[in-house]
């Protein structure tokens, strides 16, 4: 019994499988990653130049009236004000997705778009929303294998591929777990006062008033 655990444990998470299997799933999360980057672009200036609602003085005060250590905000972008260094920020993380998505550079791009998204998180701080916190992860787990390049034959194979897929399918089913389950707790669900907004708002395609 227990060595039929083991080796269903071992197949689990170590079976090998093709690396291009990953690639969808690749150009998938970095597609959403490189248009998250450019949501910012056009009211950047209203955010963090030196004036922006977030300048790194304002911001700076409130992580003290928070008692929030600095340490734990870790970003290049907090060593100047510079509009332009932002907007450039947001455009090379853009690119970098693109990059990623394509497959080009394999896991020093992985990596190099991971370190583009934490800083960014770290500087945008209350602008901040649930997709962050599923993105680092995902791009952590493709760090360990990234996957082949779009449009090349490859024949790789490997453990880690099998890895990789494994660590993602759990985590993206208990995101959309805790999801569901969140807006199940919510009393308006079962009240039918949420259905009621959706119709009264226009956005919902089943109902009307």
């Amino acid at each position: 019994m227990k060595s039929q655990l083991q080796n269903a444990w071992d197949s689990y998470w170590f079976s090998s499988i093709k690396c291009s299997q990953l690639n969808p799933v690749r150009a998938g999360i970095c597609a959403v990653i490189a248009l998250w980057f450019l949501s910012f672009l056009p009211n950047a200036a209203a955010w963090f130049g030196s004036e922006g609602i977030l300048s790194p003085e304002l911001v700076g005060q409130i992580l003290g009236f928070e008692e929030t250590s600095r340490l734990l905000k870790v970003s290049p972008l907090w060593l100047s004000e510079s509009l332009l260094l932002h907007q450039v920020w947001i455009v090379v993380g853009a690119l970098l997705s693109v990059l990623a998505a394509i497959g080009f550079g394999g896991r020093l791009t992985m990596l190099a778009l991971m370190v583009f998204v934490i800083s960014w998180i770290h500087r945008t701080v209350w602008l901040t929303g649930p997709i962050e916190p599923a993105l680092v992860p995902l791009l952590a787990y493709f760090v360990i294998q990234p996957g082949t390049q779009l449009g090349k034959v490859s024949a790789c194979k490997d453990w880690t591929a099998g890895l990789t897929r494994r660590l993602i399918q759990p985590h993206a089913w208990i995101l959309l777990a805790a999801t569901l389950f969140s807006q199940l707790a919510g009393v308006v669900w079962w009240r039918g006062d949420a259905a009621w907004w959706l119709a009264a708002s226009g956005r919902s395609w089943l109902r009307n008033l």
